[in-house]
């Protein structure tokens, strides 16, 4: 049986639910990466205009014990938030991985940032799921949308399960 891990990152609390949604549903290990400063929605534009890495909290796992990394984060104009980022870059033994995210969600932006991703790790994910607030209901869009705090509902999870059960089952 493959060993895998789920290594996230959430600010809204969002990213949070879907991993350990992925947790309960595949019995994967889980890790949170957790940033040095408290986060304000301001520091998001300047991390993705400046390319800026934010400091994390020390990880010490060996991540050589795992068949399998899921990367859950959310995206931030249109690239993988800072803090993943920050945890990519020191990372060297990730056999394989794969990516998933509850977005706002642009066309093809899956294959961008796979090959993001492919740029950070040297190799291909194995899988990249973008859950799309986009792709929602009309009516919830609207009201995530239009919200200072995108946080989605326990009811609106509902919208995404055939998808998150999809991603689980392809790795």
């Amino acid at each position: 049986m493959m060993k895998k891990l789920i290594v996230y990152y959430s600010f809204m609390g969002n990213n949070e639910k879907l991993a350990l949604k992925l947790q309960r549903k595949s019995g994967c290990d889980i890790l949170k990466i957790e940033e040095l400063k408290q986060r304000k929605h301001s520091t998001i534009f300047f991390d993705a205009l400046f390319n800026r890495k934010p400091k994390i909290k020390n990880i010490d796992i060996d991540l050589n014990q795992y068949d399998l990394v899921i990367l859950v984060s959310p995206i931030w104009m249109g690239a993988i938030a800072s803090p993943m980022k920050t945890f990519l870059a020191r990372q060297e033994n990730i056999k394989n991985y794969a990516f998933i995210s509850l977005c706002g969600g642009v066309e093809n932006q899956d294959q961008w940032i796979s090959n993001k991703l492919k740029k950070y790790l040297g190799r291909e994910p194995v899988k990249v799921s973008l859950l799309s607030i986009n792709d929602m209901p009309q009516e919830a869009k609207d009201r995530i949308l239009n919200s200072l705090d995108i946080k989605l509902l326990d009811s609106d999870w509902e919208f995404f399960e055939g998808k998150i059960d999809e991603f689980i089952n392809s790795l």
